[in-house]
């Protein structure tokens, strides 16, 4: 069956199609284009180093969540008729684990070191030690 499209087909394949007088494509690529393109991929030296913040606020929801889940999946599991609601031990349990989870990603934040991206340093003039 596939020979008898190849064969009936009314286009020419490409790969025996073969044109001499046509240049290969190229591509050209202006020294402005390419300083824009680093300028952009470069960090800015003005941009604030990153805070703390984020780990403790990243924490803070996960643990938040977590102990929060946790407590009110084991609260309602556990309840009986009669019992009293739910909502007020794990929105307290919640806000314990939100505490607990601030402090943790503060802390696996503050382990990592910031390497600041930028230019090199420019090399030290080397300094004669010893009499002249």
């Amino acid at each position: 069956m596939t020979v008898f499209c190849l064969v009936l087909s009314p286009v020419a394949a490409s790969a025996q199609h073969n044109s001499s007088t046509a240049a290969p494509p190229r591509l050209v690529i202006s020294e402005r284009a390419v300083a824009d393109a680093l300028a952009v991929e470069q960090p800015s030296m003005r941009e604030d180093r990153d805070s703390l913040k984020n780990g403790a606020l990243i924490g803070a929801i996960i643990g938040g969540i977590a102990m929060g889940g946790f407590v009110g999946w084991l609260c309602n599991a556990l309840q009986e008729p009669g019992n009293p609601s739910c909502v007020p031990g794990t929105l307290l349990y919640t806000g314990v684990g939100a505490g607990i989870g601030a402090a943790a990603g503060l802390g696996i934040d503050a382990l990592f070191m910031r390497v600041g991206v930028g230019p090199p340093a420019a090399p030290r003039a080397a300094r004669r030690l010893g009499p002249r």
